[in-house]
């Protein structure tokens, strides 16, 4: 600094000035973040404008097809399943007896858009979304065998998905004896099934 200058300080006007320019700056970026979200939420609008009218075009179908609509499956009937004991089993047949909250016509729904590429394919998909491998290895089909805890040939929920299930498909293909063996093969593997799921446990 050269003697007998005065230092240079920024004056009010200075200050206010470039605290305006910082403003400025800072408006733009937040109206252009705004922008973004706005035409963001515009593009969502009209994704989902095309969704609910493919929804609504499948409910339509659904009734020309005298199908239920998903509509009465909810989370607290999903939460009950998959099945994993005895406990849980009599509460799910006090359920359909009860038919509490129609309990019986969410049961039909979800077991129709489990869906299956046959018959035997679509058994073994709706087994599997009701009950565990774990506590399969305890069921059989008539009782017997040993460590069984639950004979599952004449529950209320085998009755109602043998009976829907064979509404799906050529009366030729989804006898009772075809359900049956599917139900038997199915419970016979649950042990393997069941052991290969388990963590695998590594030797030092």
């Amino acid at each position: 600094m050269k003697t007998g200058q005065e230092p240079i300080m920024d004056t009010p006007e200075s200050i206010d000035t470039h605290n305006d320019d910082s403003t400025h700056l800072n408006n733009l970026e937040i109206k252009n973040l705004l922008y973004g979200i706005f035409n963001g939420g515009i593009n969502l609008k009209f994704m989902l404008s095309q969704v609910l009218s493919k929804l609504e075009d499948l409910e339509q179908l659904f009734v020309k097809m005298n199908l239920p609509v998903s509509k009465n499956v909810d989370a607290q009937f999903l939460e009950k399943f998959p099945i994993n004991s005895p406990d849980e089993l009599k509460h799910i047949e006090e359920c359909i007896l009860g038919n509490e909250l129609d309990f019986g016509l969410k049961l039909e729904m979800y077991i129709k858009t489990i869906g299956g590429s046959s018959f035997k394919n679509h058994v073994i998909r709706v087994l599997s979304r009701f009950i565990t491998d774990e506590y399969a290895t305890k069921c059989s089909w008539s009782g017997r065998g040993k460590g069984k805890l639950t004979t599952i040939r004449d529950t209320c929920l085998i009755k109602i998905i043998r009976r829907i299930l064979q509404k799906c498909y050529d009366p030729q293909i989804n006898t009772d004896f075809e359900f049956e063996k599917i139900v038997v093969g199915w419970l016979k593997y649950s042990v393997s099934r069941y052991n290969k799921s388990k963590p695998q446990k590594f030797e030092k």
